[in-house]
């Protein structure tokens, strides 16, 4: 039994959190207004619907060098309230001795580019969505890597004179795992 039963529409309700959207592209009417097309996500990162939003002619003439302005007029028009988010930049110099890196992120990055000549450089983290690149150089000392992703990419790129580098990944849902590595 394989054919398609068609049956009277039924209404369902179902309820999604959405989570984000990326302007895809403005087509833009002279004089008049402009177009917008809007990727909208939900929760696991996927694409929920595609929107376009109509500015006016004095909405886009107040679009100039800074898209917060335009994306505070997207989130305005469709109801969106845009999370703050925190810069976690950390930066952190050591002449000597080991520099952990533990970070857990709900969504977001997690670039690490890190260079030592003496120590380890262990890295522990967590994302639920997000990428996780790590570009690594060190000259002696070791590199673990341990690292889970629910959706996101876990790009690593290392090389190392002497010491190891061990990885321990794990991709739940979705993304991939790019390893690329040298020894010297």
């Amino acid at each position: 039994m394989s054919d398609f039963i068609s049956i009277v529409p039924k209404p369902v309700i179902t309820t999604t959190n959405l989570v984000g959207f990326k302007i895809d592209g403005v087509n833009v009417d002279l004089f008049r207004c402009a177009y917008v097309r809007v990727i909208i996500y939900d929760a696991p990162m996927s694409i929920n619907r595609i929107d376009t939003v109509q500015l006016t002619q004095e909405e886009y003439s107040l679009w100039s060098n800074d898209d917060t302005y335009i994306i505070d007029v997207i989130c305005s028009k469709l109801g969106f309230t845009k999370e703050l988010l925190v810069d976690t930049t950390t930066t952190t110099t050591a002449t000597s001795g080991d520099v952990p890196v533990d970070t857990t992120t709900t969504s977001g990055d997690v670039p690490l580019d890190t260079t030592t000549t003496s120590g380890d450089v262990p890295l522990d983290t967590t994302t639920t969505s997000g990428d996780v690149p790590v570009d690594t150089t060190t000259t002696s000392g070791d590199v673990p890597v341990d690292t889970t992703t629910t959706s996101g990419d876990v790009p690593l790129d290392t090389t190392t004179t002497s010491g190891d580098v061990p990885v321990d990944t794990t991709t739940t849902t979705s993304g991939d795992v790019h390893v690329e590595g040298g020894s010297v």
